[in-house]
């Protein structure tokens, strides 16, 4: 795989874990009774950052998207086993905190999705899962 695509795969993967980190910060934030103008202070910066990081991450997808698929699908093969986005723990997390559900989703490979997690994978999504997600947060204040 070349140097630069690589970089591409980097780039996405420390987007979304940032992206992932600022969401849960701002979601414990929201929990709270009463959000005191410090915490809407935060919770400002973290969406400014989070609007940072995509518009870093974006033109990254837009060159994979110049990618014909057998070459999308010969590059992706050298990822965890050919694993998509959608397939991937991170993204996984982030639709959950957002407040995408299981039961929301149409998609036919759910359930092969889910027999390739590992225990612990496993175990991180059904923690998240076990939590209140942003949109219920925000519906409450």
């Amino acid at each position: 795989m070349s140097t630069s695509l690589s970089s591409y795969i980097r780039i996405l993967s420390c987007g979304s874990s940032k992206i992932l980190y600022e969401l849960e910060s701002i979601r414990e934030l929201l929990k709270e009774d009463k959000v005191c103008e410090r915490g809407q202070q935060r919770i400002h910066r973290r969406l400014v950052r989070i609007n940072c990081i995509f518009r870093i991450m974006v033109p990254q997808f837009e060159v994979l998207e110049t990618m014909s698929a057998p070459g999308f699908a010969a590059f992706r093969s050298e990822f965890e086993g050919g694993a998509s986005g959608f397939q991937s723990t991170q993204f996984r997390k982030l639709e959950l905190i957002l407040g995408v559900r299981e039961e929301q989703r149409t998609c036919t490979f759910l359930n092969a999705y889910k027999e390739k997690l590992t225990e612990e994978q496993r175990l991180d999504i059904d923690s998240v899962k076990q939590q209140e997600d942003l949109c219920t947060l925000l519906n409450r204040c």
